[in-house]
């Protein structure tokens, strides 16, 4: 499982607070360091994907056993 960063983790929620409308757009902009129109971007995705959506360029886990047996196949 990929864990998200805290500059992640900062996006979501203050997509969350604007969403719930402790905060304006303005101000969750400025609590990530977004213009207002990227912010706009951010809570977008927010919305479509959610907080657990893996990154779309992300390679396909492989567990170490897996690995080991590829290492060996290749020697």
């Amino acid at each position: 499982m990929e864990t998200m960063s805290e500059n992640q983790w900062k996006r979501i929620e203050a997509s969350k607070r604007v969403t719930r409308g402790e905060w304006t757009a303005r101000e969750g902009a400025a609590a990530v360091g977004f213009s207002e129109r990227q912010f706009r971007r951010v809570r977008k995705k927010v919305k479509e994907r959610g907080a657990s959506r893996n990154p779309s360029t992300r390679s396909p886990e492989v567990s170490g056993t897996a690995l080991v047996s590829q290492e060996l196949a290749t020697s």
